[in-house]
């Protein structure tokens, strides 16, 4: 590895009366240093993480890497792990001072490697499964390990007792519904409870999808089965939950009146001494500031469409993807926060030849998905909306996958501070908790480590890390033909620390 600049300290140029400083500290890592796939794990005051893999094999065996740094970016020492052949990796997950990662080959052998952020050692547990799964889920929690993934179109739960070795295997299903028409749509686990809530959606027929939440206990057996669309005239598109107590929880996720996959309204409800609460709806529309992302005449020609529906009895819906975040406290109440986003498509022109003669064709090529706007908004116990409000984002970058941008960089007992990383710039959002924004915050480019550096293209990802201090790395092109001491083209893994205030 070689590292060509290290802790460079300088205050990044702000916009907007911002305080976000780009960089804190800095260091570059030249790409093409025999080494891919560098992923960056966060531990808060601990420092992070970073994981890399050999290009080319070592003595017959992979060389996947651990290396520690610390909070200022100083590099500790290193782990070398040999990657078994026939193994790839699944899932990560992070508790505590520990990354644990799963990786596993086609036959159902699996190991689970436990990295340690302090001692900087590494353990690992192996296992054999029946047969391989494509794992989807992957939870960590109390010394269980769960993961979640289908074989075959079967989806299974697999429920690990990391100190014993103790195996809890349970395949997904429910009555009147065929197995391999069932999905697991999220795994989270509650700690108030000690429990594994797995949503799930079983596909009846085209037009009727059923929503199912199983609570399983820390062990892997299943406590209950909630059904939560009984008599709904809505259909709904996602679920996430959150504690209340000990026993109940709160539910919430998208919702939809058609038969598409996109959705047009979130929706609250939640569990009283278990039982399954009536649920409130919110069309996206009639949300505050929903649509403030638009031009203002897109946004008056809607709304007299609304309107006119309205008098004739009628509700208005507009189709969203929303990338739903979990569910955040705040107090006695909860914050719902998703990022809308759709799918883009470009034409490509393809020539093939039928008996040496040339036909063209057009086709049409997905090009990623394009986040619009971010909507935030405040629930209290029962469910009942507060507040809401909406952000525009419009980010340059184009995922190929459902991602969530936003991070939370702080809380406190009156506001809430959001960010989200685009390319080489920044942004920040903080509301009060009546609803209002109090901060918008737009940092300047994320620049190289020399004066003279000009970025050509970026991608980054940012992660809260410690009290007002992030994460963010990613790749840089840089063009520098004025500085002698380095070449005048190179590509850097970056990672920045930085400061919000």
């Amino acid at each position: 590895m070689k590292i060509l600049f290290f802790l460079i300290s300088f205050l990044g140029f702000i916009t907007m009366h911002a305080q976000i400083k780009t960089t804190e500290n800095r260091i570059e890592i030249e790409l093409k240093d025999g080494y891919n796939s560098e992923k960056v794990y966060e531990f808060g005051s601990n420092g992070f993480v970073m994981t890399s893999q050999s290009d080319k094999p070592v003595d017959g065996a992979i060389e996947y890497r651990f290396q520690r740094y610390s909070t200022d970016l100083t590099f500790t020492d290193e782990y070398i792990f040999s990657w078994p052949k026939g193994f790839v990796e699944t899932r990560s997950f992070i508790e505590g001072d520990v990354l644990f990662k799963l990786i596993m080959n086609r036959f159902g052998k699996y190991s689970i490697l436990q990295y340690n952020i302090k001692t900087g050692g590494m353990t690992q547990i192996d296992g054999d499964l029946e047969h391989s799964i494509g794992v989807q889920f992957f939870e960590v929690a109390n010394g269980h390990a769960l993961f979640a993934g289908y074989y075959k179109r079967k989806w299974s739960l697999i429920n690990l007792e990391m100190a014993t070795g103790t195996v809890n295997t349970s395949e997904l299903s429910m009555e009147g519904i065929n197995p391999k028409k069932l999905g697991v749509s999220n795994v989270q686990y509650i700690e108030q409870s000690q429990s594994f809530y797995v949503s799930i959606c079983g596909y009846v027929s085209r037009k009727v999808i059923k929503w199912y939440l199983n609570q399983y206990d820390i062990s892997g057996n299943l406590v209950n089965t909630t059904p939560l669309d009984e008599e709904l005239d809505k259909k709904l598109k996602s679920t996430t939950i959150a504690a209340l107590d000990k026993k109940d929880i709160l539910i919430s996720g998208t919702y939809s009146t058609g038969n598409g996959s996109s959705s047009t309204g979130l929706y609250m409800t939640t569990t009283v001494d278990g039982a399954l609460q009536a649920a409130n709806f919110y069309n996206y529309i009639d949300l505050e500031n929903f649509l403030s992302y638009l031009p203002e005449r897109t946004q008056a020609r809607i709304e007299k469409k609304q309107e006119r529906m309205a008098g004739r009895g009628k509700e208005l819906a507009i189709s969203y993807n929303m990338a739903i975040h979990d569910i955040i406290p705040c107090g006695d109440d909860y914050l719902f926060l998703g990022e809308a986003y759709y799918p883009t498509y470009r034409t490509e022109t393809r020539t093939t030849y039928v008996n040496g003669k040339p036909t063209t064709t057009t086709v049409q090529v997905f090009d990623g998905y394009q986040y619009t706007h971010a909507l935030i908004a405040k629930f209290n116990k029962k469910g009942e909306l507060l507040w809401s409000q909406c952000f525009k984002m419009y980010p340059f970058t184009k995922p190929y996958y459902v991602k969530r941008f936003i991070r939370v960089a702080g809380q406190t007992q009156n506001a809430i501070k959001l960010v989200f990383a685009d390319g080489n710039n920044i942004y920040g959002k903080e509301f009060d908790f009546n609803g209002v924004m109090v901060s918008d915050k737009t940092s300047a480019s994320i620049n190289g480590s020399m004066e003279n550096d000009k970025v050509r293209y970026a991608a980054s990802e940012i992660y809260y890390w410690y009290d007002n201090f992030f994460l963010s790395y990613g790749v840089q092109r840089i063009k520098n033909t004025k500085d002698e001491d380095v070449k005048r083209k190179r590509n850097v893994l970056f990672v920045n620390k930085i400061k919000f205030e």
